[in-house]
């Protein structure tokens, strides 16, 4: 999110009036969850349209767990990467790098491509589906994989808004695909309006992809260095991987547990579900987009040049005096704003939760999905704190206590919801809540002694200086690098395609047998 604080502060700035404030959280909240808001409303949109065009209650339920297999591996498979990469980005602005960003763009896709592709192939090898629909699914992934990648890439250039536009239009051109498909729908031999409802799907995050891809790419036309230079900071900041690995894990393993539970469906074809508990689980994340952008604005507007100052004060021969004032200051900033957009979170929260009971009257929604959603969502906020506070931990260099709470998020919610399972069905969110709220206390604990030591922190036992990788590290990321030279690109292509070609005719004939 570097940057944007400018363009912020000037829109806070430029009208004090209401509508000036509307303006200014409105574009806080494009640039913050814009994406976000504009993929599942996609996904919701196309389900609630799905129970109005299906006949089949079975191919209904594929088409919406396809949908979201697709979202959560997706995430699973890309996020692990998010500040890996960001970091590297960072670095390369700092150092005025910018040929570098490309080649590593390029890099990070190649690996995404692969994992999906592993993980996509592997998964559907043997089931019983129509080819097209396992190609569809495959693709889904792999896009999806990559629209979270770039998506991380072009937040360089800043252009938020232009983000969240390709969202939305995307959404609305599978909307549009869709009801033209109604009419006159794709034939596919079985599946069939699944299918198109797929394809719809597929068309708009591709069109989204093409646009941000092309639009990111034709900033960066130069190019220089390997494009798998990135994997050197693995040496140093491996915990980076590490830290997205586990808040991922931990934010989605209590779903994919629950489907291994009595309480799940089998749809068939190796796809299971909790429908009730998986949109309790999509709604209250949906409920926390008051506390991220809040976070946004707060961090952007009012605590970097808190943080600037105190930072200022230490490199241009501050006192002890002035420097341990601009500390308290921070930490009584940081806490003030913390707990305070907490409370209008709970509050949200709350009342929301106060209304539903009007949804199981007037709207006849689940009173199991009530349910469930009363503990979730609670647990959502505790999720939404977590990265939060990881987010501030970052600011401070402290990798090792953003490490410690991903670590203990994800074990603890994996515990705790195998645990929960066996109590019976209304204990679903027991263990996401219970493992949510200790990792966030966990965090706010470490945060306070990490605020707390900052001077220390400072001055002592922080070094910057990077060490070398070590020799066979370098060797083989010069290897990914240097090895393929240009004489022998055009083998490797025909042996890749042949490969591709062979793996492809294997998929068949097992679909055909």
């Amino acid at each position: 999110m570097a940057g944007i604080g400018f363009e912020l502060r000037k829109l806070f700035d430029e009208d004090d009036s209401f509508s000036g404030y509307i303006k200014a959280v409105t574009f806080s909240t494009f640039i913050s969850v814009g994406p976000f808001i504009a993929t599942i409303l996609a996904i919701n949109i196309l389900i609630l349209v799905s129970k109005l065009v299906f006949d089949n209650s079975l191919e209904q339920l594929l088409f919406i767990t396809t949908l979201v297999y697709g979202f959560i591996f997706s995430q699973l498979i890309s996020f692990p990467f998010q500040f890996f990469v960001t970091r590297y980005i960072s670095d390369r602005f700092y150092m005025k790098e910018y040929k570098k960003i490309r080649p590593s763009f390029v890099g990070i896709s190649k690996i995404i491509i692969l994992l999906s592709l592993v993980l996509g192939i592997g998964f559907l090898w043997r089931k019983d589906l129509p080819l097209y629909y396992k190609y569809l699914s495959v693709g889904i992934l792999i896009t999806l994989s990559l629209l979270w990648t770039i998506t991380t890439y072009i937040s360089v250039l800043k252009d938020y808004v232009y983000i969240s536009k390709i969202y939305f239009y995307s959404n609305i051109l599978s909307i549009v695909i869709f009801s033209i498909t109604i009419k006159y729908p794709i034939m596919f031999s079985e599946y069939r309006v699944a299918g198109n409802m797929l394809f719809s799907f597929f068309i708009g995050i591709l069109f989204s992809f093409y646009m941000l891809t092309s639009y990111f790419l034709s900033i960066f036309k130069e190019k220089e260095g390997g494009e798998y230079e990135f994997l050197g900071y693995f040496k140093n900041y491996s915990s980076l991987l590490f830290i997205g690995t586990f808040y991922i894990l931990g934010t989605w393993s209590h779903i994919i547990i629950t489907w291994f539970s009595p309480w799940a469906i089998d749809i068939g074809h190796g796809f299971k579900a909790t429908l009730h508990y998986e949109s309790a689980i999509f709604y209250s994340f949906l409920l926390t987009i008051p506390s991220i952008v809040f976070f946004v604005v707060f961090i952007e507007t009012r605590f970097f040049d808190i943080y600037q100052k105190y930072y200022a004060l230490t490199l241009k021969n501050g006192t002890l005096e002035e420097i341990e004032k601009e500390r308290k200051n921070m930490r009584r900033k940081l806490y003030k704003e913390i707990f305070y957009a907490l409370q209008i979170q709970i509050f949200i929260t709350i009342t929301a939760l106060l209304f539903t009971r009007y949804f199981v009257i007037y709207y006849g929604v689940s009173v199991q999905l009530i349910e469930i959603f009363k503990v979730v969502s609670l647990g959502a906020i505790a999720n939404v704190y977590i990265i939060i506070i990881i987010s501030i931990f970052f600011y401070f260099n402290a990798l090792k206590s953003a490490l410690k709470v991903t670590g203990l998020f994800f074990i603890s919610n994996t515990v705790f919801t195998l645990t929960f399972i066996n109590f019976g069905k209304e204990y679903l969110g027991f263990g996401f809540f219970l493992g949510s709220m200790i990792s966030v206390l966990y965090a706010l604990k470490l945060f306070d002694k990490i605020i707390d030591g900052l001077n220390y922190t400072t001055f002592y036992s922080q070094n910057f200086a990077l060490k070398k990788r070590g020799k066979m590290s370098s060797s083989i990321i010069r290897s990914l690098n240097h090895g393929i030279s240009l004489k022998w690109k055009n083998i490797y292509l025909q042996a890749g395609l042949l490969v591709s070609i062979f793996l492809l005719t294997i998929f068949s004939y097992q679909f055909l047998k």
